[in-house]
């Protein structure tokens, strides 16, 4: 049995979330057109938007989320210094909302 809050997968350029209570869903790499960290009921999410506007919730525990970060270097401009400072401080803060990254262009 898994503990964590969902299943994360990247496969083939598209990042896979299984949710445990919530719905899970799929956005492509190429479709990606920013990324924010907050939370939700006490818990760190990803929040992935797509350039048709939808959004993908993942919370930072779901097992297979450190797969996230090998997707995330593919992504043009974005500093993974920024991102792993704001993991380690989204317990810190109650409330704590930040884009890490968006598309230009």
């Amino acid at each position: 049995p898994i503990a964590a809050p969902g299943v994360v997968e990247v496969v083939e350029g598209a990042i896979r979330y299984y949710g445990a209570t919530d719905l899970g869903g799929e956005i492509a790499l190429r479709e990606l057109v920013e990324i924010r960290l907050l939370r939700v009921a006490g818990r760190a999410h990803w929040r992935l938007r797509s350039a048709g506007a939808e959004a993908l919730l993942i919370p930072v525990d779901a097992a297979g989320a450190e797969a996230l970060a090998d997707a995330f270097t593919a992504l043009p401009g974005l500093d993974m210094g920024q991102v792993s400072t704001a993991l380690a401080h989204a317990a810190d803060q109650p409330d704590a909302m930040r884009i890490l990254w968006r598309r230009h262009g």
